[in-house]
């Protein structure tokens, strides 16, 4: 079904930019548009005056739209910028690296997609330094860096996030019960859930409001997390 007229160009626009972050790198007219779920015409309309923009560029050999050299530019001015939270958050991932030796990372919630990204890391001095995909939305349910945000979020949108990424009736219940313990500690560590072989301590980061907002974590290799790091 043809997506209806209430998306005005500008939010289109904004989300066809998006597909080419959160979905592929590049897009023919035809699929994107069936990705989504624009008419053929209005999507190609959308690409020219975004072209003329510099924000995608084409390929005539493909046939297809990719990310345009403004885009790259703007994104990179972006980055240089760092967010509040970023700022404030840097001295302390410093911190926990040189104590600890190993991988610091921020964490953000993004609350209308029910996921959290990547937003900065520190490597420590410990070989074997993991590599993290900034700005990469990631399921919220899995390991420290999303538990430790999911524990906090409201019932309802925690069930809706759990039921939304299919586990079961018995799973449901374990996070559940999981997650009472993380509100009363503010801290978990988990084993091999969203890197195998790695283990992280993740605690959640608030705002003035007491809404989780999102979180900071230690990983590392499994061997290597004792239970005097876990504790400490």
């Amino acid at each position: 079904m043809i997506q209806k007229s209430k998306d005005n160009s500008l939010d289109k626009s904004l989300k066809i930019i998006r597909s080419f972050v959160d979905g592929s790198d590049t897009w023919g007219v035809r699929e994107l548009a069936a990705y989504l779920k624009y008419t053929v015409p209005t999507t190609h309309r959308i690409l020219l005056q975004l072209k003329d923009h510099g924000i995608v560029d084409f390929n005539p050999e493909s046939n297809k739209y990719y990310i345009g050299t403004e885009l790259i530019r703007i994104s990179s001015k972006v980055a240089a910028n760092k967010t509040s939270l970023q700022s404030i958050s840097k001295p302390f991932l410093k911190e926990l690296a040189t104590r600890y030796g190993e991988t610091i990372c921020l964490l953000m919630l993004k609350k209308d997609r029910k996921k959290i990204f990547w937003v900065d890391k520190v490597n420590g001095t410990k070989p074997l330094q993991y590599i993290i995909p900034i700005g990469e939305l990631q399921s919220i349910p899995y390991g420290s860096s999303g538990k430790s945000i999911l524990a906090f979020l409201e019932e309802d949108l925690i069930k809706e996030i759990l039921n939304e990424e299919g586990f079961t009736e018995k799973e449901e219940w374990e996070i559940m019960e999981q997650l009472k313990l993380i509100r009363a500690a503010k801290v978990i560590s988990t084993t091999s859930e969203r890197l195998e072989g790695s283990t992280g301590i993740g605690s959640p980061i608030f705002d003035f409001n007491n809404e989780p907002i999102g979180s900071i974590i230690l990983t590392a290799p499994t061997s290597r997390v004792t239970k005097t790091v876990i504790e400490n």
